[in-house]
């Protein structure tokens, strides 16, 4: 039976509270208060385990699931200067290439997931929270920022002014951004994935980002299937 090692951050009083699971690159949940967001943790587990499956891994969605704590940082949910011990490991060239698999799934099924909805659909604000199309632009926004941290992408422009653009033209942007950010990680040299990356008040390192960019496409992912009703 498995046991997943389970790395949390939540804030003083442990309200809401963020939990990710860093053996199952990109798998993470949260909840209104730590108790809440780990009963929900198994769940999420088994969640993502189905996506592996659906994408080809072989995996067992139906394992019994035990989990550990070994992790439970109370400095709030945006500690920038926190670094997780897994996290210091530098990122080989065959883990840029898991990276990018993943994010090429979850871009699949984020493509699949909207396809056939109407511009309407897309637009449509939620009480409360945002709509479609507010997600996506937030989705390039955020990768954009994260790949920034290791130099400059050549020919794609920054975040801004995607109102303008029609839907297909939003995702053909996407798309390109994509596919300059893959090739920018497999350009980066063996010090670019091992050494800090240095920030005025503190550090991150390499694996910590591209733990992020999964992270951060999955939540959107589960925001969106949420949204539409459908399960992940």
């Amino acid at each position: 039976m498995p046991r997943y090692k389970l790395y949390l951050q939540s804030g003083p009083k442990r309200m809401k509270t963020e939990v990710r699971v860093l053996e199952l690159l990109g798998c993470a949940c949260n909840g209104p208060t730590t108790d809440e967001a780990l009963a929900a943790t198994p769940n999420a587990i088994r969640d993502y385990l189905r996506f592996l499956r659906c994408h080809g891994e072989r995996v067992d969605v139906d394992q019994e699931i035990e989990t550990e704590v070994v992790v439970h940082d109370l400095e709030g949910l945006m500690n920038p200067a926190l670094i997780f011990e897994p996290d210091r490991e530098p990122v080989s060239r065959a883990d840029v290439e898991t990276y990018i698999q993943r994010l090429t799934w979850m871009r699949e099924d984020l493509f699949e997931l909207i396809d056939g909805l109407s511009e309407q659909e897309i637009a449509a604000k939620p009480e409360p929270g945002r709509s479609i199309r507010r997600i996506l632009e937030h989705i390039y926004g955020a990768e954009y920022n994260y790949v920034r941290n290791f130099g400059k992408i050549d020919g794609v422009p920054g975040p801004g002014n995607f109102e303008k653009l029609e839907l297909p033209e939003l995702m053909d942007q996407m798309e390109y951004m994509q596919e300059k950010e893959f090739a920018k990680l497999r350009s980066l040299t063996d010090a670019q994935r091992s050494d800090p990356i240095v920030h005025k008040s503190y550090n991150n390192t390499p694996r910590q980002y591209f733990r992020f960019m999964v992270e951060h496409q999955w939540e959107h992912l589960c925001e969106i299937k949420d949204r539409l009703g459908q399960t992940k």
